[in-house]
């Protein structure tokens, strides 16, 4: 899956700070963040649909991508914002 491998390419790449920002946006606007996720990779010369961010990021989170990332001062694995709303994306790694 060529689309992934530069998805998360792009996306792990953009710094902890924006990479941050991007996760708060997904935890409280998920509408929001997706659009800002189409206009970054956009702006890196990857264009994607709405549905492929989203399996995207999911696949990430499968895959632990994300579990370093700090939203709203706790790594996203502990924020139980993100556990309320993705009970079944949590690797076994964060149960």
């Amino acid at each position: 899956m060529e689309n992934l491998k530069s998805f998360r390419k792009i996306l792990l790449s953009m710094g902890d700070e924006k990479l941050e920002a991007l996760c708060e946006k997904f935890l409280f606007d998920h509408d929001a963040a997706i659009e800002t996720t189409l206009n970054y990779l956009a702006h890196s010369g990857l264009k994607t649909s709405k549905e492929n961010i989203k399996a995207c990021i999911t696949e990430m989170h499968n895959k632990g991508d994300f579990d370093n990332v700090i939203c709203f001062s706790t790594p996203l694995y502990n924020n139980d914002l993100y556990k309320k709303f993705h009970p079944d994306k949590l690797s076994t790694a964060w149960k």
